[in-house]
């Protein structure tokens, strides 16, 4: 987590891909890729717009990951946290929604897709573990790999 004076975040993140799939009030189902991802919510990018303090319900799947070496399951389980995969269901409102920039050099278009923040409101606990449990998994992989390791 950052030290910078204006970070509000009280959840680690990390980037990630994984597809979602959001769907807001009276709306279809939209698809969406998960770009980074935190106990407190997701960052994704979407085909479309969706207005700042939309509610939304939202659907990812966490794939099957080694729960971290320091985790510990809680609720006394002999299994890590989402050591085999999950689907996690939550609800969440949208705190921004900007459209994605054309690459430098490119005509001036409609945007074809939007970045999408959204601030979990119901997370059930085992979720909200098994999300901590993959962004710890996903940080220590990614110092592994930095330090030259597997």
């Amino acid at each position: 987590m950052s030290q910078h004076p204006k970070e509000r975040r009280k959840s680690r993140r990390v980037a990630t891909k994984l597809d979602v799939q959001l769907v807001g009030l009276g709306t279809p189902e939209v698809e969406a890729e998960a770009l980074n991802l935190s106990a407190g919510g997701i960052y994704a990018t979407t085909p479309r717009y969706f207005t700042p303090l939309t509610k939304v319900e939202l659907t990812l799947v966490l794939p099957a990951f080694a729960a971290a070496a320091g985790a510990k399951p809680k609720g006394g389980s002999a299994k890590p946290p989402a050591a085999e995969g999950a689907t996690i269901q939550a609800e969440g409102i949208v705190v921004r929604c900007d459209p994605v920039a054309p690459a430098k050099g490119a005509p001036a278009t409609p945007p074809e897709r939007y970045e999408v923040g959204i601030a979990f409101l119901h997370l059930s606990p085992a979720d909200h573990n098994r999300i901590e449990a993959y962004v710890n998994w996903r940080m220590e992989r990614s110092l592994i790999e930095s330090a030259g390791g597997v």
